[in-house]
């Protein structure tokens, strides 16, 4: 039984489409591969229960998927969640509070470069941080960004691939994760909603262009989120703050003020001396 002409174009195209996507895959993974970076940070965490008791600080290092945005300031963009416990959803009472030190840009190679966060928005879960450029560590390093600009929209059942890096325990190897879109809400902003996960993964569509950054979205009267992806206008307007923001100065170490010394007690002459 022989296909009809239309049908037997239809299932080409369809297949051929099929084929697509792998090659793309490939395609973006060897342009981008060096903008797909790790940024990791010491977080002192502090946790009050939901009865008010205050369990002892306590540092712990994370490191998290990131994207560089623009090579030539040093501006990379992560989740927010993935770095700072304190934007994590919690059980009803519990309360986090950390504090960030020592914030660094990791390279697929494992070098590391000092990094300010310098803007951070909890309700798109992003972090904007800037790589000392100007460090000894930054000697050497270039830097790649994706385009911002080289976006397109998305919708419903479109294919979507994301870029990040496998563990350092099997060489931060650089790798996909494709997934497609669940639908596009438009309030109250524009968000595309998935199933899967992109946390700071820069995520493109089937044919190669930017879609945006992936992140979560806080889902009303749960303790837990939901996978979404900004926009690339959003970050890219969101970057232009970013790259204006000023690097916070380190926090000084206040000196104590030392205790005057006593002043030495005068000697009394010894009996029989000269000075009887």
């Amino acid at each position: 039984m022989k296909l009809p002409a239309a049908l037997f174009l239809l299932t080409t195209a369809l297949t051929l489409h099929a084929d697509d996507v792998p090659a793309m895959c490939r395609q973006l993974l060897e342009k981008h591969d060096a903008a797909i970076v790790n940024v990791s940070a010491v977080v002192k965490v502090t946790v009050t229960g939901s009865s008010g008791t205050r369990a002892a600080p306590r540092e712990i290092k994370l490191e998290a998927p990131a994207t560089v945005i623009d090579a030539a300031a040093g501006l990379i963009v992560t989740s927010l969640s993935r770095i700072d416990p304190s934007n994590m959803p919690t059980s009803s009472g519990t309360k986090f509070e950390a504090s960030l030190q020592d914030v660094r840009l990791v390279l697929a190679d494992g070098s590391d470069v000092p990094a300010n966060i310098v803007l951070k928005d909890t309700d798109l879960d992003l972090a904007f941080i800037r790589a000392d450029l100007n460090s000894k560590e930054a000697k050497g390093i270039k830097l790649q960004a994706i385009d911002l600009a080289d976006a397109t929209d998305v919708g419903p059942g479109d294919d979507l691939i994301g870029l990040s890096r496998a563990e350092k325990s099997v060489g931060r190897v650089a790798g996909v994760h494709r997934g497609n879109v669940y639908t596009v809400a438009k309030r109250p902003r524009k968000l595309v909603l998935t199933f899967e996960s992109y946390l700071g993964n820069p995520v493109f569509a089937a044919n190669g262009k930017f879609v945006g950054i992936g992140t979560t979205r806080d889902i009303p009267g749960s303790t837990r989120n939901a996978p979404a992806i900004i926009t690339a206008a959003d970050v890219q307007e969101l970057a232009t703050q970013a790259r204006a923001a000023k690097v916070p100065e380190p926090k000084k170490e206040e000196k104590k003020e030392e205790a005057p010394k006593p002043a030495p007690a005068k000697k009394e002459p010894a009996k029989g001396s000269a000075a009887d």
